[in-house]
């Protein structure tokens, strides 16, 4: 009933008027360089707007709900709010279950702690039975508030196996989806294997973390909590087990432990489905947990999607399912335009954007004439940020980021350095190159951060960010992968993904849902400079996004002609997502399952079966080396096969230890040769480049040492490239040819030669073939180093630590003695790494 009501409040003229001077008065106090400011005559009846927002909190309209938040918190924290305007403020949030809000309003002294003591006893009641009713009590007994998303979401995973839920950026799905993860785990009565998905490499470590920071402060030891793609322990020595992936490390801990089960599935950022190439493997990893575990639990996460229910066509079973779509408020969110005034080029104004209409805020001047045209972005997120930090620069790229924050750091003032800047900057010196910008940036507070940086800079740059050490980051697309950088501000100019592609709406409101941090602020903003300039001009209303599968993108006839012709190798790179189709749909008839997977309404789809029986059919190749190897073509892998028996000298197939001093020439560059010719289609020019960036990687080469050896190789080629672009040429090489396109196609490539030399009885070769791809994942292949890291440790913290350990052999549980007798205070490290390690150690040893 009051839901309804909500609306027609909302509706009213005279709600409106009042509204928009609230809304406008709201996001101009933000901005003290703001000039020629909007007229506005409305006054404002603030008993009438706080009744109007006591009944817009109990719609489910997402513009009801972004109304009463913003009529309370202005209410909060505008001067002229009487003590009962600003309790009624109270009741209204309590009534939005925004406790952070609360708390941020009781921190800044807007609101009195003992403000409940003075709310009508029956309000009161109310207060505490929504309070009750929005928590949940854990295993140990332990209460949890919780807001209503939350709460709806909690109810759907005790009511069916299989949710998927969908809600703004800042509704605190992952808050909830880790408390339930953690509070299975920690169920005295059950023992659970979870795997929780993410996208990206940055993601797990920042999943794990967290994971990690909350098992610590339970106490509890036995709960195993890993991101490392192989079983390093003994399960039965826990209750249960969390193991944070992305897809391909799923797959890489399946293809080496089939037998081992998971019970619990969590897809985080699940939209990414529909990503490519990537997207058709999280299908069938999800696709192949389901098949082998009837009874798995599926939770789903996407970030406000319009159908998130089509997440359950890739878990066919029979379990209970339930969405969960909520339109939850917990931060206003204001979407502003600023652009040139005509013929004053230092001059700007600031609109505000409201259903795809303008209205003016005022104006504001910029430090200096922006010329060239790349000043601009920086220059305007200078001139409209305060000193309190919290503002996120959006760059097109790691060249673009790098000089952005540069030409900030001119514009800046110099600072007295504290001393965790200090630490930071000693750890990039030692982590990534002396020389390396971001040391110099970070002197006045400003930082750049992008996917190929190691991880340890990205986190302890996101963990400054985060405290305000940091003022100003700039980041390229990072940032929509699920990225938990929350920001005050998000500056935008003219935003693409990729290779000058125009940034697709939903990327753009997954990028600005990263403005307003939950707790820390009332609201945020997404400034948008020239946008009538941008190829896509964001709809200010903003449309939930719809949810595709990546494989269902996929044209049947091009798939058809691509097997047709074999899949030519030269075309491999720009036709990924027809090797994984390819590969996907081989699995299915390998499996059994072909007719389930093809759309039977597809006129083609028998010419693709045929197809597929044919390629099947004409392959050598053992079904389980396929399965092993998706996205890499069968057709090539048969190929290679062919290779290996032309070979006459067998022995040099095998890639040697990455210590040995005929690696790279003798045994890499030959390898990676094959792995271009048969596999990739890379241009044997690049080998030698390869070659030497693999083993120099696999021998544990620290990366400054790298990047010296890059920089003089080019100096001595007379190339001449500076410091920066071999810097981060080298980053993305690591990132995205050793640890990844390397890694894939050189497991293959054993398969297939374990195989052969299985086949010609030449079984005492296949003992020598090497782990490369944990030699690759981690960056080491001494024992003692892939130790350190299968505990958890990064790369950099490693190779630090294991300088001064002399023995080259240890397990696990010999580092975990060694660092228990040692103390690593007197090691020298920086900062960061010793926390590293105590945070790493910490369920070990009592710090």
């Amino acid at each position: 009933m009051k839901s309804g009501l909500a609306e027609k409040v909302f509706a009213l003229p005279s709600f409106q008027r009042q509204h928009m001077s609230i809304l406008k008065e709201s996001i101009v106090n933000q901005f003290n360089v703001l000039y020629n400011l909007y007229d506005d005559d409305n006054d404002v009846d603030w008993n009438n707007m706080l009744s109007c927002a006591s009944v817009l909190a109990y719609s489910e309209n997402q513009n009801c709900l972004d109304a009463a938040l913003r009529i309370a918190q202005h209410s909060l924290v505008n001067k002229g709010s009487t003590e009962v305007q600003r309790t009624t403020a109270g009741i209204i949030l309590n009534c939005l279950t925004n406790k952070q809000a609360i708390s941020l309003a009781i921190e800044r002294n807007l609101l009195p702690k003992e403000y409940e003591s003075q709310i009508p006893i029956t309000l009161r009641l109310e207060g505490v039975k929504r309070d009750i009713e929005n928590s949940f009590i854990t295993s140990d007994d332990i209460i949890f508030s919780i807001n209503k998303f939350q709460k709806a979401v909690y109810d759907a995973t005790q009511e069916s196996k299989v949710i998927s839920i969908s809600a703004p950026t800042s509704a605190g799905k992952s808050f909830i989806l880790s408390r339930i993860v953690l509070d299975e785990l920690m169920n005295p009565d059950t023992k659970i294997n979870t795997v929780y998905l993410v996208p990206t490499r940055a993601l797990v470590s920042q999943v794990e973390e967290e994971f990690q920071e909350l098992l610590s402060k339970t106490n509890r030891r036995d709960v195993f909590i890993s991101s490392v793609p192989k079983l390093v322990h003994d399960t039965s020595r826990y209750r249960s087990n969390l193991f944070v992936f992305t897809q391909e490390r799923l797959h890489w801990f399946k293809s080496n432990h089939p037998y081992f089960k998971f019970d619990t599935l969590i897809v985080d950022e699940a939209q990414k489905i529909g990503d490519g190439y990537r997207g058709i493997l999280l299908q069938q990893k999800i696709e192949d947990l389901v098949k082998e575990s009837p009874g798995l639990k599926v939770y789903f996460s996407s970030p406000f999607t319009s159908n998130p229910e089509i997440l359950f066509d890739v878990v066919k079973n029979n379990a209970t399912r339930t969405p969960v779509k909520k339109d939850y408020v917990s931060v206003n969110q204001n979407l502003l335009f600023v652009s040139q005034k005509k013929g004053k080029p230092q001059e700007y104004n600031m609109s505000l954007c409201l259903n795809d209409t303008l209205f003016h805020l005022g104006d504001f001047k910029l430090p200096e004439r922006p010329s060239p045209p790349s000043k601009v972005l920086p220059f305007v997120a200078y001139s409209l940020s305060s000193k309190l930090g919290g503002s996120l620069i959006y760059a097109n790229g790691q060249a673009d980021a790098e000089k952005f924050a540069l030409q900030l750091y001119d514009l800046a003032d110099d600072i007295i350095l504290s001393e965790h800047l200090k630490q930071l900057i000693a750890l990039v010196n030692k982590v990534v190159h002396p020389q390396y910008k971001l040391a110099v940036t970070l002197r006045r507070r400003i930082a750049f951060h992008y996917g190929n940086m190691p991880l340890l800079v990205k986190q302890e740059i996101e963990r400054l960010f985060t405290i305000g050490e940091i003022h100003f980051l700039v980041c390229t697309s990072t940032l929509l992968e699920g990225v938990n950088l929350p920001a005050r501000s998000i500056f935008i100019l003219k935003p693409t993904r990729g290779q000058n592609e125009p940034m697709s709406e939903n990327d753009f409101w997954n990028l600005a849902g990263r403005a307003g941090r939950l707790g820390k602020e009332f609201q945020g903003n997404i400034i948008c400079i020239d946008a009538h300039k941008w190829e896509n001009v964001p709809s200010t209303n903003r449309n939930k996004q719809i949810i595709y599968k990546a494989i269902d993108r996929i044209q049947t006839r091009e798939l058809i002609n691509y097997i047709e012709s074999n899949s030519p190798r030269e075309s491999n790179g720009s036709k990924q997502n027809l090797e994984y189709a390819f590969t996907y749909y081989l699995a299915k008839l390998l499996e059994g399952d072909l007719d389930q997977a093809l759309d039977q309404d597809d006129p083609m789809s028998s010419e693709l079966k045929n197809e597929l029986i044919r390629a099947k059919n004409i392959i050598e190749v053992p079904e389980s080396i396929l399965l092993r190897n998706p996205g890499v073509s069968a057709l090539a892998q048969q190929n290679l096969l062919e290779y290996f028996k032309r070979c006459s000298d067998k022995e040099v197939l095998i890639p040697v230890a990455p210590e040995s001093d005929d690696a790279v020439y003798n045994s890499y560059e030959p390898i990676i040769n094959a792995i271009s010719t048969y596999l990739t289609g890379d241009s044997l020019k690049m080998s030698i480049t390869f070659a030497i960036l693999v083993v120099n990687w696999m021998r544990g080469m620290p990366l400054p040492i790298m990047i010296n050896k890059s920089y003089e190789y080019w100096k001595r080629k007379d190339q001449t490239k500076s410091i920066d672009v071999v810097i981060r040429n080298t980053l993305d090489l690591i990132e995205n040819y050793a640890r990844f396109k390397f890694a894939k196609y050189s497991t293959c490539y054993l398969d297939i030669l374990n195989y052969h030399l299985t086949n010609i009885n030449r079984s005492e070769l296949v003992d020598e073939m090497p782990d490369l791809n944990s030699w690759l994942e981690y960056g080491v292949s001494m024992k003692t180093q892939v130790s350190l890291i299968d505990l958890g440790l990064s790369r950099p913290t490693t190779l630090a630590l294991s300088e001064f350990i002399t023995k080259a052999n240890l397990t696990r549980e010999d580092c975990i003695e060694w660092v228990k007798n040692n103390d690593i205070e007197i090691l020298g490290l920086p900062e960061a790494m010793v926390n590293e390690i105590k945070r790493v150690f910490s369920l070990q040893l009592n710090f």
